[in-house]
């Protein structure tokens, strides 16, 4: 179709230092005065030395890091949990050209894939960054200290009508809550994707032959960092996402960059947003309501 996108576009020491002081000798007597006291010798080689100096306090052992696991808000996975966002999102680049709106929301558990996850949904017009409308549904889950994703569902909109993607990660995505500053996990994983092409006023198209990619991702916990917005200023966790992406004779990077609140209430939200490489986007909070159950 005209301008929507395919299944493949889409996937395109402090040092201490001691110093000992020393007394100094006398000098001598007038006529009448006291006598001065012998010194005492200095101890014989064969009785016990003196004891050596005490040695430069030791430093306590330095505080680690906070990992990232505040970061995620288990009452994200909960039902009833309210999140309706509004962001502005705009080319990095190309700061003159505007930005488009982009709305989040929490949608509850769904069924996907055989499981029942939650499900956050991204909408926007797309007139600027992705140059057509969009809805992408992302699948996810808190399991056993996981963010587990299962998958995806994008529609994408133009006047000849839309196409939907629904895509299944195999297994599932997962990324531990404890990752550690600088820490790198690496997961490998295969995509599964079936398309099907909706005219405008007509009815879904038989869907096309399914799709099969193998993905590799990385999740980087780049510490702590202090982010202000709109919103307000927030100590953010950095949180880095390389996937690439391999097909027939070709593959395909993709670099994403979270700010995510490890305090106050709008913990686990995400304040800030990007994508980073050639085609580079970034998303600014304007409004946001968070109500955790």
């Amino acid at each position: 179709m005209s301008g929507v996108k395919s299944l493949t576009a889409v996937m395109l020491g402090v040092v201490v230092m001691l110093a000992a002081c020393g007394g100094g000798g006398g000098g001598g007597g007038g006529g009448g005065g006291l006598p001065l006291l012998p010194v005492a010798p200095p101890p014989s080689s064969g009785g016990n030395p003196p004891a050596p100096p005490p040695g430069p306090p030791v430093s306590p052992p330095a505080p680690e890091a906070p990992t990232a696991a505040a970061c995620t808000n288990e009452a994200d996975f909960h039902e009833g949990t309210v999140l309706e966002a509004e962001f502005n999102r705009n080319l990095i680049l190309e700061p003159a050209l505007g930005a488009d709106k982009v709305y989040y929301k929490l949608e509850g558990r769904q069924p996907f894939a055989g499981v029942t996850p939650i499900a956050i949904t991204s909408k926007s017009d797309g007139l600027i960054v992705e140059r057509v409308a969009f809805s992408d549904t992302e699948f996810t889950d808190l399991i056993d200290g996981n963010v587990v994703h299962y998958g995806r569902r994008f529609t994408y909109s133009d006047s000849s009508g839309s196409r939907t993607d629904t895509i299944v990660y195999d297994p599932p995505l997962t990324r531990p809550l404890n990752m550690k500053k600088d820490e790198v996990v690496t997961r490998k994983y295969r995509m599964k994707g079936v398309s099907v092409f909706t005219p405008k006023g007509g009815v879904p198209a038989t869907p096309d032959p399914e799709q099969i990619y193998d993905l590799t991702t990385e999740f980087t916990y780049g510490g702590r960092h202090t982010l202000s917005t709109l919103l307000g200023a927030y100590e953010t966790c950095m949180l880095y996402e390389n996937t690439k992406t391999t097909t027939p004779g070709k593959s395909y990077d993709r670099r994403l960059k979270f700010e995510i609140p490890a305090e106050g209430p709008l913990r686990g939200q995400a304040v800030g947003r990007q994508s980073l490489g050639g085609f580079s986007w970034q998303d600014y909070p304007v409004k946001m309501t968070y109500t955790p159950k």
